[in-house]
């Protein structure tokens, strides 16, 4: 007898055998499926200041398409980015999650519960550690001879409290014929 549930529970079923000689047995199954354990994600490590994308692996069993509703215990260092994971039948696939951290070399973890009325509910752990900000990508920033311009840098304070910065802009670019000021007007 083989038992392969989809959701956790009690649940009651039975079982008949026949024979010519005997006749039919009956036998009551008293059935008892628990959860499925939680699938860890490996660890993720993102500079403070950025964030990561990573993917968690997910499959539907059953031969109709499924959607999964989706809940982030630590919605402020880690978010899925689709609040719905739809999947075709007999899909495997994956979904993203992404990593935002808000302190360095200390481990941040979350719980990510995907729930299905059929399938019940799949628990993931996700955790990340940031890491000190080293060099972030390039912002090119361009604007008409002797025109104003002006363009923004995003920047996102990872801290719980203020962050004070200071903001350095220089310029060294240079043409064929022409050097620019290294303090370019602002």
């Amino acid at each position: 007898l083989i038992y392969s549930p989809l959701i956790a529970g009690s649940f009651l079923g039975k079982v008949s055998f026949w024979n010519e000689l005997v006749g039919e047995v009956w036998y009551k199954l008293v059935l008892t499926a628990l959860p499925a354990p939680a699938i860890e994600i490996p660890l993720v490590e993102c500079m403070l200041g950025s964030e990561m994308l990573f993917v968690a692996p997910i499959e539907n069993p059953l031969n109709e398409a499924v959607t999964f509703t989706v809940a982030v215990e630590n919605s402020e260092n880690f978010a899925v980015t689709n609040p719905k994971i739809s999947l075709s039948p007999f899909e495997q696939g994956k979904f993203e999650i992404k990593f935002i951290p808000s302190t360095f070399q200390e481990l941040t973890t979350t719980t990510i519960k995907l729930f299905n009325k059929k399938l019940g509910e799949l628990v993931y752990i996700a955790s990340g550690k940031g890491l000190l900000p080293g060099l972030m990508e390039l912002v090119s920033i361009e604007g008409p001879l002797h025109e104003i311009a002006s363009e923004n840098v995003i920047f996102r304070n990872p801290f719980r409290h203020p962050l004070p910065i200071e903001v350095y802009l220089s310029s060294s670019v240079s043409y064929t014929h022409l050097t620019l000021p290294t303090t370019p007007y602002v």
